[in-house]
């Protein structure tokens, strides 16, 4: 899987690892009695733990490759942010830093919960491989995407609510912006998305809100009937 466009969700993930080594500096510097703005008491924090430096970095590259073991990176090093800021107050007994520490945990906690959820997301898998045989159970539901002056056709591999995942009928290449047609018993349900990832002979669509006529059936209405019928691809 190639990711063509992340969410804000994943660059908060980056941000969220950043600030939790700012948080631990913070710490060490109510500790030390000093201003948190020593810059050169940073660098030492950021010398002096290799290891916690090293996962930090690790655990941004899997959460910007969007891959699952990002979630236990994520969890591996909030708790070692845990540990060594519970360790400061267990030294200080500072009733700061251990309100602190509790924040930091409530929000370490939500934020995880917050990246299993959109790595959830139906556009992140694409429910075929490469060597699918062209009578596979996938193809139930066609679609059809304007991008520019192309029109594609492919079948729907994998849906949620928030988008999904097309198998294109041709090597056909997409990026950005597109306008999405979905035939279903008789009826034509537009919607506008834009291509999130990239697989084998398929995208995925990330579906973004646009103002239609009343009168015009999305993805919302289709979701719907497929969700009450219990469809499932």
């Amino acid at each position: 899987m190639k990711v063509l466009r992340r969410s804000n969700i994943i660059y908060n993930q980056v941000f969220f690892v950043i600030l939790s080594l700012v948080y631990l500096h913070i710490l060490f510097s109510l500790d030390a009695d000093i201003t948190a703005l020593n810059l050169v008491r940073f660098l030492d924090l950021v010398k002096g733990s290799p290891e916690l430096i090293g996962l930090s970095v690790v655990t941004i590259i899997a959460i910007l490759l969007v891959r699952k073991l990002s979630i236990f990176l994520l969890t591996i090093f909030t708790l070692v942010i845990f540990y060594k800021s519970f360790s400061i107050y267990i030294i200080s007994n500072s009733k700061l830093i251990l309100l602190l520490n509790v924040v930091y945990m409530i929000s370490s906690y939500n934020m995880i919960l917050l990246l299993k959820e959109e790595l959830s997301l139906a556009i992140y898998k694409p429910n075929f491989s490469s060597s699918s045989l062209e009578v596979e159970n996938y193809k139930q539901v066609k679609a059809h995407i304007s991008h520019g002056t192309q029109n594609i056709s492919g079948y729907l591999t994998n849906i949620d609510k928030d988008g999904f995942v097309i198998k294109l009928d041709d090597n056909a290449q997409i990026r950005g912006r597109v306008d999405i047609i979905i035939p279903f018993e008789g009826t034509d349900f537009y919607t506008h998305g834009i291509v999130a990832t990239k697989f084998e002979q398929g995208y995925g669509i990330k579906l973004v809100d646009s103002k239609k006529e009343p009168s015009v059936l999305g993805w919302k209405e289709l979701y719907n009937i497929f969700y009450k019928r219990g469809y499932s691809l």
